[in-house]
Order: structure tokens, then sequence, then C-alpha cells
């Protein structure tokens, strides 16, 4: 999960036929671009589209680089905009989410809110937004398993038969299983809260390798004392909405 951890002020073009520049903020995550013009946005809207046309300046006028606004406590998350998505095929290309959620959320800290966005008319478009729903965080994990392993959405999560999955600890058919029961039963979650907290020193994670075109590690688990959970990002734990399980099944 991306972290945003630098404004950058920038003149961006905006209105090439008329020959004109606007002053503009430009928002990086990691050095990735989240919006091109933070000033510009229609934050209040939802889902909101964070890159604006480069001739206009305005929201909507092209498709694409759009994302939905969450709660996840006291930060806000930027993910795919996964409702306006799954409406249809149109919907899933022009709702789809900009380069930056390739990889899957972007959290922007409390701080950097009450820092950066008064001054860019957003802070009120933010209040009252909901929190990240058990479905929002089950799609996540489906949409950022590496080689699509549990299959493209909108389909219901499977484990992809071409591929070969190896797992470093416990019996591999038992923990996959237990992989895809949790996941089925987040999503089954609904619109319900997420509880979430974040990955604590017992935690052991589960690694699973995936043979496509190279082997690529996944780490979708961790081992607690209460038993699996499902791992969002590399540093959250999910709690409640039925994402718990038994411990696995350990080698004498």
């Amino acid at each position: 999960m991306r972290r945003l951890v630098e404004l950058q002020r920038c003149l961006a073009d905006l209105g090439e036929s008329e020959d004109r520049a606007v002053a503009a903020q430009r928002v990086l995550a990691d050095g990735e671009l989240v919006t091109n013009a933070a000033d510009l946005v229609d934050w209040a809207r939802q889902p909101v589209q964070v890159l604006v046309c480069a001739h206009c300046g305005t929201s909507g006028c092209t498709g694409r680089n759009y994302v939905a606004i969450r709660r996840q406590g006291a930060d806000y998350l930027l993910l795919p905009a996964f409702a306006a998505m799954a409406a249809g095929d149109w919907e899933r290309d022009e709702f789809g989410p900009p380069d930056l959620l390739r990889g899957g959320a972007c959290l922007l800290a409390p701080d950097l809110v009450a820092r950066y966005l008064p001054e860019l008319g957003a802070l009120s478009a933010l209040e009252g937004l909901e929190p990240l729903s058990a479905r929002e965080a089950g799609l996540l994990i489906q949409w950022t398993a590496p080689h699509q392993a549990l299959g493209q959405l909108p389909a219901a999560p499977e484990l992809d038969p071409q591929l070969t999955f190896v797992v470093a600890a416990g019996d591999p058919e038992q923990v996959l299983a237990e992989l895809l029961s949790l996941l089925r039963a987040l999503l089954a979650g609904g619109d319900a809260p997420l509880w979430l907290r974040a990955r604590e020193e017992g935690d052991e994670v589960v690694s699973c390798f995936i043979d496509a075109e190279r082997w690529t590690e996944w780490e979708p688990l961790v081992q607690t004392p209460q038993g699996l959970r499902l791992l969002l990002g590399t540093e959250w734990v999910v709690e409640g909405s039925g994402a718990c399980a038994g411990p696995v099944a350990r080698d004498p």
C-alpha cells in the first residue's frame, strides 16, 4: 500500500489550444503521480477523477483515472472505483484507475490532509466519507494478486489452474483453501465496515510462490495466535467481517 509522501507545486499547461498556463498543485506518492492538478479536481464527486484534462482543466472530459476515497481509521485511502467499474465492460474501462493504483491502494495520512487540503478547498469534500468496506478490501486483495492469481475482476475469486503455487509453511492445499474461504467471506461482508490492525511482531507471514514466467513471492496471509488472517498490502491484518479461520497445520 503506497503512502503519499510529497506535495509538489508545478505549473500545469492546461488549455493548449488557448496557449495559456494555469498554476496547479501536482501531488506525488512515492514519486508517482496521484493528481496533476489537485486544486482543479472535483473532490466532492465520488468516484473522483484525479487526473484532469490537460486541454481544458476539468474532470470528466476524458475517461479513466478514477478513484474512490475511503476512511480507514484516521487515514484516507485512494482505491479503484470498484462499484462504478462493476456495471459493465464500458464502465470497467471508463472508470479505470490511474497507474498509481496498479499495485493497490494509496494511503493519505491525516497530517498531510490537515496541512495541504484546506488550501485546495478539498477538506470539506472529504468529511463524512464512508469507511473501507469488507467487500472493497476483498476486491483490493483480488486486484493486487500477482499474475491475476485469484482471477480477473469481476469474476468471483478462484485460483488460476494454469499457475503453480508453492506455500512456504503448512499444507499447500489447506493453506490455499483457507485463503479462498477467507476472501469469499470478506467479499460476502458487503458494505459492512472493515476491522484492520497493523501487523504485530507475533504475526508470521505465510508466503506463497507462484510459478508463471518467473517465480513470484506473494504474501496474502499471516498466521496469528488466533489463526489465519488475510493481509491487505504488506502492513494491515484483516480482522472481523467473518475474516477468521483456524491455524495452519504445521509439519511435525
